[in-house]
């Protein structure tokens, strides 16, 4: 994603965003640093984030962690994001912390977000200097690529998605992006009549696949090629 992290190797695989950052909220509250780097990776890209997308993913993590993130960094478009964000019903620590001292000396220095959202951290820093610039994240995420080329949308998701797997029909694409059935089935359709995608019937299923001439267009686009 475009995370300066030395020691380890980068992902082969290509993450859905909106799901890494719904996994990262539930395993970095025991490591601050991923945190902080996807704090920062927020920061600098929010305007790639499918916010439908992400909505899904709210009832599944700890929310409050998310309002807090999205507090801190004031990203204008994710801000829309904080009124699914549910407060923590008592006063936790925002990293795992068995100090009775950490956490006194968290309170005594606590913000007006951390009290809102019931949070409380001795620091957070906010890793600036670990995020790659844009032509690198965009280069090595073709996803977040076709993202900022079409547009943050349903549609751009759904041509990721076949761009990326095979023998793809409406259900198992609205399932895997996490929409409803009939705003699936209501986008491909427009991108069946647009030329993007093309449907072809088997066994009682119709799958879907895009069309050679638009996948030549992509092979025109820097950082598309397929």
């Amino acid at each position: 994603m475009g995370v300066n992290f030395t020691s380890t190797t980068p992902s082969v695989q290509e993450p859905l965003i909106e799901k890494l950052v719904a996994d990262t909220i539930v395993y970095g509250r025991a490591e601050p640093r991923l945190l902080e780097c996807m704090a920062a990776w927020l920061y600098y890209y929010g305007d790639l984030v499918n916010i439908s997308l992400m909505r899904n993913y709210i009832p599944q993590i700890d929310s409050a962690v998310l309002g807090l993130i999205l507090e801190l960094i004031n990203h204008k478009r994710l801000n829309q994001l904080i009124k699914y964000c549910a407060p923590k019903k008592d006063p936790e620590m925002f990293f795992n912390v068995k100090s009775t001292i950490m956490k006194a000396e968290a309170v005594n220095g606590s913000s007006e977000i951390n009290s809102k959202w019931n949070l409380y951290f001795v620091s957070f820093r906010i890793k600036h200097g670990a995020i790659m610039t844009r032509h690198y994240v965009l280069k090595n995420n073709p996803n977040l690529a076709r993202r900022a080329l079409f547009g943050v949308s349903l549609k751009t998701e759904i041509i990721n998605f076949i761009l990326n797997n095979d023998n793809t029909y409406v259900a198992g694409i609205s399932h895997h992006i996490g929409c409803y059935y009939h705003r699936a089935f209501s986008d491909i359709k427009e991108l069946i009549e647009d030329g993007i995608l093309k449907s072809t019937p088997l066994k009682r299923k119709n799958i879907l696949e895009i069309t050679p001439s638009f996948k030549s267009y992509f092979c025109a686009v820097p950082f598309l090629s397929i």
